[in-house]
């Protein structure tokens, strides 16, 4: 319990210091872009950004990764709500946008990674130059970090909020793409006929 209670110490002093430190880089400029990036990972845009990728896929007939994101999404906004309501962490007092729900995990964030991950792992197969492909990627990762940034900038969540969300989507992502995967491939491996 001591550990524990020592490492909580230590992210919250550190949550302060960053929430503290980040007002080094307010300016009227600053406040207008990270606000149009927070919104980019807001419930709006994301829906509207989610409806338009879901009749993509299923104009392309990729009716799998069509219902993979339909979960992924759904799933994670789920995890999110029932974590918020579980930890029910105040968000700092000096906030540059106002907002009601708990602080912890960041939603923004959460539902960002799993998003622009999500659409990484669905189109990054169709893009065939490896240049390309690659910053098909890099752009998406830039914009997840970025609305992150932009929940901290704004003072609306402290960093281990932004943090947690990261992981949380990150590890809604694995459970649903990557154990599977591993399960399918082990199940391939064990049907293949054995050399004598």
């Amino acid at each position: 319990m001591g550990i524990i209670s020592s490492l909580a110490g230590v992210i919250v002093q550190l949550d302060r210091l960053v929430n503290e430190k980040v007002g080094l880089l307010q300016s009227p400029a600053m406040d207008k872009i990270m606000l149009f990036i927070t919104n980019i990972g807001g419930a709006l845009v994301m829906t509207i950004l989610s409806v338009i990728l879901f009749a993509l896929l299923a104009y392309k007939k990729k009716w799998h990764k069509a219902a993979l994101f339909v979960l992924s999404m759904v799933g994670g906004v789920v995890l999110e709500l029932v974590v918020k309501l579980i930890i029910q962490r105040s968000r700092p007092s000096n906030a540059l946008a106002t907002t009601t729900s708990y602080s912890f995990p960041s939603g923004h964030s959460a539902t960002a990674l799993i998003f622009f991950l999500m659409l990484a792992y669905c189109f990054k197969d169709d893009i065939k130059n490896k240049f390309w492909k690659c910053a098909f990627i890099a752009t998406n990762i830039i914009l997840i970090l970025l609305i992150g940034f932009s929940r901290i900038y704004l003072r609306v969540h402290w960093l281990s909020d932004v943090i947690g969300g990261f992981a949380l989507g990150l590890l809604w992502l694995i459970l649903l793409i990557l154990i599977p995967m591993h399960v399918k491939s082990r199940r391939k491996i064990k049907a293949q006929p054995r050399k004598h």
